[in-house]
């Protein structure tokens, strides 16, 4: 049958992955290596594509506080470059510290004062 290991010529149990072009299962080191660019880049847009969406949604205010309030057209912005420069978005959301919460006269009377946030310091490496 078509696409089977025997109909491919395959006879080893190698690891096989699927090739579009030649419509059979080939062993993984013949696969041509455009197949192999072509599946690296559709993980790296895909895995970027799942990081930004989470960026624009929940961290682009703990990247950027004036960034807090910003609507929905900066954020659609955002989103093709941040999910080719996903692994630094990644990394720049995950170092940056939470957010303090203001501790206005209603807030402290209610949930006691916060102790004072310290300010991160920078590092030689940004």
């Amino acid at each position: 049958p078509r696409g089977s290991r025997a109909a491919s010529g395959v006879t080893s149990g190698a690891p096989c992955a699927y090739s579009a072009r030649v419509g059979a299962l080939e062993p993984l080191w013949e696969v041509p290596m455009i197949d192999l660019f072509v599946l690296l880049f559709e993980l790296w847009w895909a895995i970027g594509l799942l990081v930004a969406l989470a960026f624009v949604i929940r961290g682009l205010g703990r990247v950027d506080a004036t960034a807090e309030g910003a609507g929905w057209g900066l954020r659609l912005i955002l989103i093709p470059a941040s999910a080719l420069l996903w692994p630094w978005v990644l990394w720049r959301w995950m170092r940056s510290p939470a957010l303090p919460v203001e501790c206005t006269g209603h807030r402290c009377a209610v949930e006691g004062p916060r102790p004072p946030v310290t300010p991160a310091v920078a590092s030689e490496e940004d």
